[in-house]
Order: structure tokens, then sequence, then C-alpha cells
């Protein structure tokens, strides 16, 4: 793989959190990024840091829809008629069994 493809690899890992659509936005097959991954220890860096940050985010969407909700239309008789902000219990469980499992 070539450095450019490891750098947007990378970028999209982050974004995606997915090595296979990172691999095919990048325009790399999976194979040549395992490869490149197993042969270059920078690379393989790159991308667990790239990794690290995505699940980053993840966890701040997570706790984003758990604790501040997200809006959800009210409908009545086929039309809207407002809004109502919607939690996520199952999502503060998973946050909360992650970091105090006990």
């Amino acid at each position: 793989m070539r450095d450019d493809q490891k750098i947007a690899f990378c970028d999209y890992l982050k974004k995606t959190c997915n090595v296979s659509r990172a691999a095919e936005l990048a325009g790399v097959s999976n194979t040549s990024v395992y490869a490149a991954r197993k042969s270059d220890p920078d690379f393989a860096a790159a991308w667990e840091e790239a990794l690290d940050y995505g699940v980053d985010m993840l966890e701040l969407e997570a706790q984003r829809r758990a604790f501040q909700g997200t809006l959800k239309p009210v409908f009545y008789k086929g039309g809207i008629v407002g809004q109502i902000t919607e939690y996520s219990d199952p999502l503060a469980m998973f946050l909360l069994k992650a970091h105090r499992p006990e």
C-alpha cells in the first residue's frame, strides 16, 4: 500500500470504526490493509490510534443520546404537531457497565 492510501484508510477508520468500510473508501482491499498492518509497525500504530479515536467518538455519541436525548417528531392525523426528547436507557446502562461493571 502507498502512504497516501494508508493515511486515507486511517482517516476513514476514525470516521467509521469499520475496517472493511474504511478500506473500501480508501480504495484498497481488506487483504492489503491487513498485510500492511502486519509488515509496517508505524501503520499498525496509526491504525490502533485511528480506531481508538473512532471508538471514543462512538462513546461520546452514545453519551449524548443517553443523557441529552434526541428529538423525535410527534404525529397527529398524519402531520407533525411537535417534538419530544427521547433518552436511551439502554445506552446509559451500557455506558455504566463499561465504566463500572460491578
